[in-house]
């Protein structure tokens, strides 16, 4: 006997053709197949709180919330976070994302698309803002945490910046986008951090 389901979301593949190049206003719009992936590799899961610190438009957040986590979108750019502000299911904070009110090793995963070009509104230079997302990111993750990000190969090589925050590199490569266009995507996880309990005699 067959039960039916109601499911309280509903992945609707049909915005891939819609939402897969292109911008919204001014916004760049990510590939959605690149933002699912990177929620994903992010170890995103459901009950647990994920964070965009660079949540723009949302399109990464909407993929996490579809897996059922609890999440957090912040951005700099109010304008461009207009169609999250109403959405209940996402905690949205107007903010400098490399200043984030958010408390030490409270986030269970990252995933984000963070600015690289002309239209962020950001006066930190790209080696500068990558540098900083670093130590934000492994300062709010929690032990065994995940973070994955992609940006254009050519813009700035980020390894070495969470490299040296103690983030430890689980994967990177190229993914490819269309045409010409490929991303490189990068994901970290946050070592398990041991106490030392010393035995008294």
């Amino acid at each position: 006997m067959t039960q039916s389901r109601n499911p309280l979301v509903k992945l609707d593949r049909s915005r891939y053709r819609i939402l897969r190049r292109g911008r919204r206003d001014d916004a760049v719009i990510i590939d959605l197949r690149i933002a699912r992936l990177l929620v994903n590799l992010a170890r995103t899961n459901e009950n647990k709180i994920f964070l965009d610190p660079f949540v723009g438009s949302g399109v990464i957040a909407q993929e996490a919330l579809m897996i059922g986590a609890h999440v957090i979108g912040i951005d700099i750019d109010l304008r461009h976070m207009k169609s999250l502000v109403d959405n209940a299911y996402v905690d949205t904070v107007n903010s400098d994302s490399l200043l984030s009110p958010i408390k030490d090793e409270s986030i269970h995963a990252i995933a984000t698309d963070p600015p690289y070009n002309r239209l962020s509104i950001s006066e930190v230079d790209l080696d500068s803002l990558y540098r900083k997302f670093a130590e934000e990111a492994f300062r709010i993750l929690r032990s065994g945490g995940y973070v994955a990000f992609s940006h254009p190969p050519t813009y700035v090589d980020s390894l070495d910046w969470f490299l040296s925050t103690g983030l430890e590199l689980v994967i990177n490569g190229l993914q490819y986008v269309h045409g010409g266009l490929t991303r490189l995507i990068y994901v970290f996880r946050k070592p398990n951090q041991y106490r030392v309990i010393s035995l008294s005699s």
